[in-house]
């Protein structure tokens, strides 16, 4: 079994992608709570982001996948991204066809982010294994980057058993 996320948003970004919504809903107001944490967090997406972007589009895209890509997003996005122009700069940035821009904290960008990775670690039909593995990566890399998204409080039940061994 792979190493588990160790951050706020790694658990929330681990959740998202292995399709537990009621988990990532549950983590929610603790990642918004934690207004000192907000660009070590969106180190944290940005960086994850950008690794299942570039592993869904293994060879060099061609236009017809990115627009087909952005037009499915869109269509499903039910309204939360109100910047298709921005969600398809992201994702020409992150694939290295035009420069990198200012990828800073936003909520737009936070939301472009979010369905990038979703979308993309369904395209690339990522394991649970793999969503943590890739998780505890790019926690790890926004460290060494200088972030420091905050630590997930450990649950009830590991605080109860803290120390118990067999």
């Amino acid at each position: 079994m792979a190493k588990r996320p160790e951050t706020n948003v790694g658990k929330w970004l681990e959740a998202i992608l292995t399709g537990r919504g009621e988990v990532a809903q549950a983590l929610l107001p603790g990642l918004k709570a934690d207004r000192e944490g907000t660009l070590a967090q969106y180190e944290v997406l940005r960086i994850a982001s950008q690794r299942l972007v570039r592993q869904r589009f293994v060879d060099d895209p061609d236009e017809v996948e990115i627009v087909e890509m952005i037009a499915g997003i869109m269509a499903v996005s039910e309204g939360k991204i109100e910047d298709p122009d921005r969600l398809e700069e992201i994702l020409r940035s992150d694939l290295g066809l035009t420069p990198p821009f200012i990828d800073e904290y936003s909520g737009s960008n936070w939301r472009c982010r979010s369905v990038l990775a979703v979308w993309s670690s369904g395209a690339i039909q990522l394991s649970d294994d793999g969503a943590s593995r890739l998780v505890v990566e790019a926690e790890k890399l926004a460290r060494q980057a200088g972030a420091r998204p905050s630590l997930a409080e450990p649950s009830r039940a590991s605080r109860l058993f803290r120390g118990w061994t067999r």
